[in-house]
């Protein structure tokens, strides 16, 4: 009879819809990934996923598990899709408001340099179109 209880779990690839059993090393880091094909899977679909937005959200946390007043209770996290982040609690509202408010505009501004970079190489390429069809240099 074998022991389940000594038995070192078979850790599998990470890669979306794979599931392949990884085979452990003797030394380094184990891997994450069977193969090249499913590392490369995995890094396109992270990059896609920033193509959502993050938001800054302002909501009421807990004010009796910290001992907190109810009015110093009030939470700022950032939010992409479905994962979020807590940035600051025990806050008043007019406080997580204002922070909210600051967040947003910096990733606003942010937003705003990527869509004018995106539009500058947008306007390159049809230039560049334009003067082929034309047979400039």
């Amino acid at each position: 009879m074998v022991s389940l209880r000594h038995e070192t779990p078979v850790a599998s690839c990470a890669g979306p819809g794979c599931g392949e059993p990884l085979s452990r090393p003797a030394t380094g880091r184990p891997a994450r990934y069977c193969c090249d094909a499913c590392r490369s899977r995995a890094h396109r679909l992270r990059q896609r996923g920033s193509d959502v937005p993050v938001v800054a959200e302002v909501d009421f946390g807990s004010a009796t598990s910290r001992g907190r007043l109810a009015e110093q209770a009030w939470m700022v996290r950032l939010r992409r899709g479905e994962r979020d982040v807590i940035v600051a609690i025990g806050l008043r509202r007019h406080a997580a408001d204002r922070l909210a408010e600051q967040i947003t505009d910096l990733l606003t501004d942010r937003l705003k340099r990527q869509l004018l970079t995106a539009s500058a190489r947008e306007t390159i390429i049809v230039v560049d179109r334009l003067s082929r069809v034309r047979g400039g240099p």
